[in-house]
């Protein structure tokens, strides 16, 4: 038996001077508890916790949920790919896998190199997490702390905007994916 939590509150953390002058800007009674970045985990029938993610960075494709850790770990196994990166797409009433990938130099995502790709994905996870494209990319968005932005991508993807951009340590590679034609189709 497992049950799935979303999301974290804490009511006893972070008992700093500076911080509890930031708490007591709230005047409402219910800020007293902090939301934590909804990490994602399964506790066990026998009481074990497994932490997959956080659940911004959960693919859901035909209800299925799908850490994108776990696709991540099975590519970059690979020597032709420096990085990548995967979104869930809304895409006819679900959600399909698109996984971008920056090669190394030298490399080109040919047809080869793509059935290469999901063959390991498929092997080294399941045949739910292979994605449903896979697009060659020239850079990968990130903060100035080295992450990887999946919901900048998503946003661009999906035609939102993208949020607290000046957070990106290059926001100009956003670029690539605002008329990227591969996601059209």
């Amino acid at each position: 038996m497992r049950s799935s939590l979303r999301g974290l509150s804490i009511n006893s953390l972070f008992e700093t001077t500076s911080y509890l002058e930031f708490r007591s800007s709230y005047s409402d009674e219910s800020a007293r508890i902090d939301q934590v970045a909804e990490p994602v985990f399964d506790v066990s029938q026998h009481g074990g916790i497994v932490i997959h993610g956080r659940s911004d960075a959960t693919l859901n494709p035909g209800g299925v949920r799908i850490g994108t850790a776990e696709i991540y770990s099975q590519v970059e196994q690979l020597h032709e790919v420096a990085e990548s990166l995967c979104i869930g797409q809304d895409w006819d009433d679900d959600i399909r896998v698109i996984l971008f990938v920056l090669l190394r130099d030298g490399f080109d995502l040919t047809e080869e190199l793509q059935a290469k790709i999901k063959a390991k994905i498929r092997t080294g996870a399941s045949p739910r997490h292979v994605p449903t494209k896979i697009v060659q990319v020239s850079d990968i968005p990130r903060t100035k702390s080295g992450k990887i932005v999946e919901l900048a991508v998503r946003d661009v993807d999906h035609g939102r905007p993208v949020v607290n951009k000046e957070a990106l340590a290059n926001p100009e590679a956003l670029d690539q994916f605002v008329a990227m034609v591969e996601l059209s189709v």
